[in-house]
């Protein structure tokens, strides 16, 4: 009687013990359901919002940096040194998510924005005549290294903000102080030419970095204006990482103002001919675009030199 007492408790007991295990698996199980649903649905969902707000916030600090810089050529701020700050990336959190990071970069070396007037073979447009103005341009740059969301570029140069965002393209969201008055019946064209001087160099991670900009020359407008009689052509001639961004701008800034009733657009290899008309040309291939345009009677530069760094 004894004997089958202690073997109905010792039943009840590995009963009861595999009862707890069972539990205690079944708890694990749903723990890591829960913890991989976790990691494979909310967190990239999350990671894609944070890293979306991310792009916004560093374009709307590039839109900062060019309004800083205009107003420091608006105002001849010589030698005074403004900061904008600019966020590489956004933190990541422990097993769960990585730090999204980006890298900012100045480069002042292997660009040029010249202005050159003269005669111009239309057909082909070859350009004869002065270079005006000889800049070397430059660009602050800042590209994304994004985990879910889609990567971006953004360039502060020639006095705009490029986006580069593949696969959706380029565009210039931003543009230079460029205008062109054709209401009169003579053209005016007026431009601000930037040189960004200083040493080139890059910065990576999640930190926020400035972008320091100081002012160390402008011509100041009206100070160097060209009349043409008769009228001339005139040329602007750049390097670029963005042609196709380029190429739209211009053609919408002048087809506006000139309203060509011809286009024509055409490609060999890696050059783009657009020409609207009598009017304008633009020009490009993978690393440079040329516009020119016809019957100027005026061109106003303001010649602008500023010196670049990070902090």
């Amino acid at each position: 009687m004894i004997r089958r007492i202690r073997k109905i408790s010792m039943a009840k007991m590995e009963r009861r013990g595999v009862a707890s295990t069972v539990g205690t698996m079944f708890a694990i199980i749903i723990i890591l359901t829960i913890f991989s649903t976790i990691t494979t649905f909310w967190v990239p969902a999350w990671m894609k919002d944070r890293e979306a707000d991310h792009n916004q916030e560093v374009l709307e600090q590039f839109a900062r940096l060019k309004a800083t810089v205009e107003l420091q050529i608006l105002q001849s701020n010589i030698d005074i040194v403004m900061h904008t700050p600019v966020s590489l990336g956004i933190p990541g959190v422990p097993m769960l998510a990585s730090t999204s990071k980006g890298t900012l970069s100045i480069s002042t070396t292997s660009s040029y924005f010249n202005v050159k007037n003269g005669t111009c073979d239309w057909s082909s447009g070859d350009m004869t005549g002065t270079v005006i103005v000889s800049a070397s341009g430059g660009s602050v740059e800042y590209a994304s290294n994004n985990i879910e969301y889609v990567d971006q570029t953004l360039s502060y140069e020639n006095g705009a903000i490029v986006l580069d965002q593949p696969p959706y393209g380029q565009v210039v969201l931003f543009g230079p102080q460029f205008s062109v008055d054709n209401s009169t019946g003579n053209v005016t064209v007026m431009v601000v030419v930037n040189s960004l001087l200083g040493e080139s160099k890059s910065t990576s991670g999640s930190s926020t970095r400035s972008v320091c900009t100081k002012l160390l020359y402008v011509s100041g407008e009206g100070k160097n204006v060209k009349k043409f009689t008769p009228t001339q052509f005139v040329e602007l001639n750049f390097s670029t990482a963005y042609p196709e961004a380029w190429v739209e701008y211009f053609n919408k800034s002048l087809s506006k103002e000139f309203s060509p009733s011809v286009y024509t657009d055409v490609k060999v290899g890696d050059v783009r001919t657009l020409t609207g008309g009598s009017n304008y040309k633009i020009i490009s291939d993978l690393s440079s675009v040329r516009v020119i345009i016809s019957g100027v009677a005026q061109v106003s530069i303001v010649d602008v030199i500023l010196e670049v760094t990070l902090e």
